[in-house]
């Protein structure tokens, strides 16, 4: 579904990605994991079609995304943003139906799958109907949510959706994400700097020290057999992850 092959990015004198090569098949949780500043956004943002590449390819369903309109591009890819990005003047529901009305689309539909969505992560009609500043860290971020879900695209991309939030509201967030992803199927990449959260949700995780993938593999992996001392470092810093696996 995905593949990034040699891809290189600098931001002036910055190189933040040296060269990276990176596949996610068809219906894979992918879990962007390392440390603030290692480049987990950038690679994000390169699949998202929001940032190029100075060098290497993005290929999202065997279409290199350079030939891709930003219609096909968001046609194929959902995005949500940290902090979830919400329109303050729009209500729950108008920001999540806001990509079908900007497309002249029929909402019917769309929002009975909202409607489902919404009952899946535990969103009342009357949360649906508050607007943004009315509404819980945690209940923003379900907004968000279902908005970059709202399209059906074969591909959700998701920075640090529950980074926000504190850790009763996070496990709860977890557990819906987690049964969404098995329900529906699609092939998501999740960025984060929490093992627990990677450990939960990835089906594979790339830990990432400046901007180049140290390793690769399940959880259980990375606890049990890190490849370096910086894998055993970044694992021993986060215990409670650790020791679920132990």
């Amino acid at each position: 579904m995905i593949k990034i092959h040699e891809v290189s990015k600098n931001f002036g004198p910055t190189n933040v990605i040296p060269s990276l090569s990176l596949q996610i098949p068809t219906g894979e949780t992918h879990i962007l994991l390392g440390s603030s500043g290692c480049g987990k956004t950038t690679i994000l943002r390169m699949m998202a079609g929001l940032c190029k590449p100075d060098s290497g390819d993005v290929i999202l369903a065997n279409q290199n995304i350079n030939t891709m309109s930003d219609l096909q591009i968001s046609d194929s890819v959902g995005y949500v943003i940290q902090e979830g990005g919400l329109m303050p003047h729009l209500s729950a529901m108008n920001n999540i139906l806001l990509p079908i009305k900007i497309r002249g689309q029929e909402l019917t539909q769309a929002t009975n799958r909202m409607y489902e969505f919404a009952s899946a992560v535990e969103l009342t009609t009357n949360q649906l109907a508050r607007y943004p500043h009315e509404l819980s860290g945690g209940q923003k971020q379900r907004v968000a949510l279902i908005r970059g879900l709202i399209l059906n695209q074969p591909i959700v991309l998701l920075d640090e959706p529950l980074s926000a939030l504190d850790p009763v509201v996070r496990m709860n967030l977890q557990r819906h994400l987690k049964k969404l992803f098995d329900q529906l199927s699609k092939t998501v990449v999740l960025v984060t700097h929490d093992l627990n959260v990677a450990s939960f949700l990835g089906d594979r995780i790339s830990l990432l020290d400046q901007g180049r993938i140290v390793q690769q593999g399940r959880f259980e992996d990375l606890v049990n057999h890190p490849k370096n001392d910086f894998v055993r470092d970044f694992v021993r810093a986060q215990t409670p992850a650790a020791k679920a696996c132990s």
